[in-house]
This record gives structure tokens, C-alpha cells and sequence, in this order.
């Protein structure tokens, strides 16, 4: 067993990472390019969801793809960034903001929006498909899901629990 030098767990996992993800000065990571390529990258994922029909490809693209991509890049942003922060956390409301100061763990936040945001909206687009949900009543409901997560998911519940007990649907699947 070896010592422990007095090192907190942060400041082990911070050495780790210095020395095994970090090749360059993490002030050449060229996050404003990294975040429009995420933001068009999504976008184009939700106009395929509410534009396209359902090819196969396009579900796989989006799922496979993009969402593992995107959860992909965010694991890296969290191994590389999140354990930089001092005084950041999850356990109160002045940590949290202290982890948004870094633009690398900001990135990781946003990222992670993308990616959750996006796989709910494939599952409400595939989930809607097969209760026969219209895709004019789908589209706005995946608008609101791109633009306001929770809110979509919110409304694709109460839709699709109206759609059992009324017109909603086109056609029903057992």
C-alpha cells in the first residue's frame, strides 16, 4: 500500500489527468468552435425529427451518432475539466454556479442539455409514431422539447395521455 502524501481525492484525480488527457494548455481548447458544432449538429438532429420521415438511418444517426457522440465529448469535458474547479460541487447552489465559471465545464453543461434533450426527442418522436400520434400534433411538441426540455416531455405525457381517451391519434397499435 502505498501513501497517500496528504493529497485529497480532487487533487489526485486533477495529477491523473494532467498527466494522462492533457497534451496541450487547456487555454488552445477551441471551445467556441466545439460549441457550434454541437449547437449545428443537434439542430440539424431536431429539424430531422420533425421534418424527415423516420427512415431507419435517421433514427440510428441521431441515436447512435450524435446523442453518443455527444455523451462521448461530455465524459471527456468532465474527465478533463470538472475536477479543475475549486470550491465546485453539486451540493449547493454556490458550488454549482462555482463549476459554471470554467468554460470547459460550462461546455460539459451544455453538451449535457444537448444530448438528454436529444435522446428524449427521439424517444417521444418514436414513442409518438407508435401510438399514432399526428405529426402536425408531434412537431410542436418536439419544439418545446428542443427548446425547453422538461416542458416537452411534460406535454408529450399529457398529449399522449389524451390520445388514449380521445381523437388524438391516427391510428392506434397494441
Amino acid at each position: 500500500m502505498t501513501p497517500d502524501n496528504g493529497l485529497t481525492l480532487s487533487t489526485k484525480v486533477r495529477i491523473v489527468v494532467d498527466t494522462v488527457y492533457v497534451k496541450q494548455p487547456l487555454s488552445l481548447m477551441p471551445f467556441a468552435a466545439i460549441f457550434s458544432a454541437v449547437n449545428s449538429a443537434a439542430l440539424l438532429c431536431w429539424l430531422a425529427l420533425v421534418l424527415l420521415p423516420r427512415w431507419p438511418a435517421v433514427r440510428i444517426t441521431i441515436q447512435f451518432v450524435v446523442v453518443a457522440g455527444l455523451c462521448t465529448l461530455y465524459a471527456v469535458l468532465i474527465a478533463v475539466y470538472f475536477f479543475r474547479v475549486e470550491g465546485g460541487g453539486f451540493f449547493s447552489l454556490p458550488a454549482v454556479q462555482k463549476l459554471f465559471e470554467s468554460p470547459g465545464v460550462a461546455l460539459a453543461g451544455w453538451v449535457h442539455y444537448l444530448a438528454f434533450d436529444l435522446f428524449v426527442g427521439l424517444w417521444i418522436a418514436m414513442r409518438s409514431d407508435a401510438v399514432g400520434l399526428s405529426r402536425w400534433l408531434q412537431a410542436p411538441i418536439l419544439v418545446t422539447t428542443f427548446m425547453f426540455g422538461p416542458i416537452g416531455l411534460l406535454l408529450f405525457a399529457a398529449v399522449e395521455r389524451a390520445g388514449r381517451l380521445s381523437f388524438l391519434t391516427v391510428r392506434r397499435t397494441q
